[in-house]
């Protein structure tokens, strides 16, 4: 896995939905753009600092949106 929830989740977790796996998801391969994409580059680089912040944040509002957050908080002060 290029980079686990945990960051996004922690503030939030109970337990983590499926929702709150494909957020991750759509959130790693959402920062790859149509003429980036290839066969050989389908997912951000290890290293590629844009990963963290935006995952979390997305995690994070998933974990709002499906209720299995502990405690609200603003996801865009992930980023």
């Amino acid at each position: 896995m290029l980079h686990l929830p945990s960051r996004g989740v922690a503030p939030v977790r109970e337990h983590i939905e499926n929702a709150v796996k494909l957020a991750a998801a759509h959130a790693i391969a959402s920062l790859i753009t149509d003429e980036e994409l290839s066969q050989d580059y389908c997912i951000p680089g290890a290293f590629d600092k844009r990963v963290a912040a935006h995952v979390a944040s997305r995690v994070a509002r998933a974990a709002v949106e499906t209720k299995v957050a502990r405690i609200m908080i603003d996801p865009e002060k992930l980023k």
